[in-house]
């Protein structure tokens, strides 16, 4: 009967990688690092993009304040492709491969500073005044003679008729001995 115990211990060490294999559904990387700039601080915000050579699975995640990032890769197939992008530092990519039965992967990126060329843009417009309008970026108005008379003013002054173009105010005068309407464009009399 003791050989009966020994022998179903050693069955049960057999089968017991199989069943944790079934129970585990495979092999999960972890794909873990930390992205440095060139004075040795972590880069927050770099992305990360992790991509499966086997499977062509791609992941992506964004660095923590600190520079680091996990991902997680079930059946991932062991080989990868990381790559490490922010603004104002030159890309790196690196691959990576699972040794014997190691699950968490690590890398390093250390960034180096560069410029950003961007496109030039170049504007265009239609030179020619709207019509009805003066210069372009001029306030003033034409009111013809015609209309001037049509006006419902008590008299034609002409401060009172400039006072109907925009950036114009009406003033009146602070003198004691009479009274007399003014006007003013951009502050000044």
């Amino acid at each position: 009967m003791h050989w009966i115990g020994r022998l179903a211990a050693l069955f049960a060490l057999l089968l017991l990688p199989a069943a944790l294999a079934a129970q585990v559904g495979g092999t999960t990387d972890i794909i873990t690092g930390r992205v440095l700039g060139p004075d040795g601080k972590g880069i927050a915000g770099a992305s990360i993009e992790v991509v499966s050579l086997e499977t062509n699975v791609r992941r992506t995640t964004a660095t923590r304040p600190d520079g680091r990032f996990t991902l997680t890769f079930p059946e991932g197939g062991g080989r990868y492709r990381v790559r490490a992008v922010t603004l104002g530092f030159a890309p790196q990519a690196m691959t990576l491969s699972r040794q014997a039965d190691e699950d968490v992967l690590t890398v390093e990126f250390r960034l180096t500073e560069q410029a950003v060329a961007l496109q030039g843009i170049r504007a265009t417009a239609n030179r020619t005044p709207p019509p009805g309008r003066g210069d372009v970026g001029g306030q003033e108005r034409n009111i013809s003679s015609e209309l001037v008379n049509r006006l419902p003013l008590e008299d034609n002054d002409p401060a009172r008729v400039a006072q109907l173009s925009p950036g114009v105010v009406g003033t009146t005068s602070a003198d004691s001995t009479e009274q007399r309407q003014s006007f003013s464009v951009a502050g000044q009399p």
